[in-house]
């Protein structure tokens, strides 16, 4: 499963998360995924930025909270994994 590496770890609970780890994206996650996708069609981007968090949350499995935890530093290298995740899915789905 790809994964990316963060440069500054946050802790969910007692664990240290230093690798965010993309689940496998099933038919069921597609209505989180058009939730952020109806976010920027509407010009909703404070909306759209939540979802975006959102969904680093439903694809990595770790809570809300600690995906808030995520140093800036490490934000856009995550957001870039997971759209290279979904674009690698959608991909292998138009085949």
């Amino acid at each position: 499963m790809p994964s990316i590496e963060l440069k500054k770890p946050v802790t969910n609970g007692a664990e240290t998360v230093s690798t965010l780890t993309w689940r496998a994206i099933r038919l069921g996650d597609y209505p989180v995924v058009m939730t952020a996708v109806g976010s920027l069609a509407q010009g909703q981007l404070g909306a759209f930025s939540e979802d975006l968090l959102n969904l680093v949350a439903h694809f990595s499995g770790l809570p809300r909270a600690v995906v808030d935890e995520i140093d800036e530093v490490d934000g856009q290298p995550v957001l870039d994994s997971l759209a290279d995740h979904l674009a690698a899915h959608m991909a292998k789905v138009k085949k």
